[in-house]
């Protein structure tokens, strides 16, 4: 809102000395999309088709999408991108408006929460073609409401979030006996010289979840994804089972380091389940 009216006191003077600015029209649209494809060849041992069955080779579109994003009015953001890769509906991955104020901004929607490190990177920026494994611990996307912002001359960042767990594709939640979170990120940059590209990275996550109708089941696919279900669907490595539960604390402690073209990057995540 300060920026805005800056902007207009600005106009004003300079239409008293010379011509008038043109307006700036909102809101303003980008289009924007991509696909991910994955194709795989699979040997196994006696033991591994002993213990997940006889893995299919297989290729599968893992992600496409398309969205549009933009200004809703000067400090008023917004982002739509959904995805066409799932089999017989459309998923909505960002849905979300975003308003921007003095001591940083609050976001209304589904976006994703604040959660791990790998989870809160660009699908377009992971380290490999897959999230790895702990991918079945993060709150990931869910619709909500968070707010933040950096600190320290951006050499930090904070992240603080409520919302409805769990959700489905569309964001759609159900159920009369929980159904809701928190998440908190913090991270910082102890070092950080751009001239030799040199950084490291710290960072602490927190969430707390009340599961809806005190049922949580955590699963993960492996890293690699063939087919979305059927016979060429690889089965989750990690998958624990319908578990009754009031609760979920989650802590995650996150690292990574840059030195020059040298990268590297861990995640340790511990879930307590009541």
């Amino acid at each position: 809102m300060r920026a805005c009216i800056d902007e207009l006191t600005h106009q004003q003077q300079h239409r008293a000395h010379s011509s008038p600015l043109p307006k700036r029209k909102f809101p303003t649209v980008g289009v924007g999309g991509f696909f991910q494809t994955d194709v795989g060849y699979i040997t196994q041992d006696a033991a591994s088709r002993a213990a997940v069955g006889d893995l299919q080779d297989g290729s599968d579109f893992r992600r496409a999408r398309i969205g549009v994003k933009g200004q809703a009015w000067c400090a008023t953001s917004y982002n739509l991108q959904v995805d066409f890769a799932s089999l017989n509906r459309v998923v909505f991955t960002d849905v979300w408006m975003q308003m921007k104020r003095d001591w940083g901004n609050v976001r209304i929607g589904r976006f994703r929460q604040p959660f791990g490190m790998e989870a809160m990177s660009g699908v377009t920026d992971l380290a490999f073609i897959e999230y790895a494994n702990t991918f079945g611990f993060y709150p990931f996307r869910q619709t909500g409401i968070g707010a933040f912002g950096t600190m320290d001359e951006d050499a930090g960042t904070w992240f603080l979030s409520g919302f409805r767990a769990e959700s489905d594709g569309i964001g759609a939640s159900v159920g009369d006996d929980g159904g809701w979170g928190l998440a908190g990120r913090l991270t910082f940059l102890p070092y950080d010289c751009e001239s030799t590209a040199q950084l490291l990275h710290v960072g602490f996550d927190y969430a707390l979840i009340a599961p809806p109708d005190d049922t949580v089941r955590f699963g993960a696919i492996p890293e690699a994804f063939l087919a979305e279900e059927g016979v060429g669907r690889i089965p989750n490595f990690v998958d624990t089972g319908i578990i009754t539960a009031e609760n979920v604390n989650q802590f995650g402690v996150e690292g990574a380091f840059q030195n020059g073209r040298l990268h590297g990057q861990s995640e340790l995540f511990v879930t307590i389940v009541d």
